[in-house]
């Protein structure tokens, strides 16, 4: 009513009722991807991953949206891991895929969330092998970026 832009960051572990009810109302939807590996998803964090990807494609259909990957070195940064990503992304229409790289912050977060996981093994990729994927990235058609 404003004219305010309004973007709805999420993990898409929600009802897809959910999405369809705030959808109305968002312009840009940040959605994050940690992996499309199903199984890979499920070790790692616990939840299989068919909800989130199934409102992926629900956001991605309705709203302008970007897909954002919290990088992890040896879980989702391989070429492969990568290249899928991509892959759905270009064929969802999603506008541009953001690289986050792990940060140590994610180690002290499951702790103070009773996580069971443990994160004592993650490390982050180096800024020559994240470049490296922004390179997939733009080489398949797809626009990439990374923040620090």
């Amino acid at each position: 009513q404003h004219n305010l832009h309004t973007a709805l960051d999420t993990s898409g572990c929600a009802p897809g009722e959910v999405f369809d009810r705030l959808l109305p109302y968002v312009d840009l939807c940040l959605f994050d991807i940690k992996t499309v590996d199903p199984d890979k998803h499920r070790d790692f964090t616990g939840v299989d991953n068919d909800l989130i990807m199934d409102n992926a494609r629900r956001v991605s259909a309705l709203v302008p949206t970007w897909f954002r990957i919290p990088l992890i070195k040896d879980f989702n940064d391989s070429e492969t891991d990568f290249k899928k990503v991509v892959e759905m992304a270009l064929e969802l229409g999603v506008e541009k895929i953001s690289l986050l790289p792990y940060h140590e912050g994610g180690k002290v977060k499951t702790h103070q969330i009773g996580q069971t996981y443990s994160m004592d093994l993650a490390a982050a990729s180096t800024e020559d092998h994240i470049q490296h994927l922004i390179d997939i990235a733009a080489q398949m058609g797809m626009a990439c970026t990374a923040g620090k």
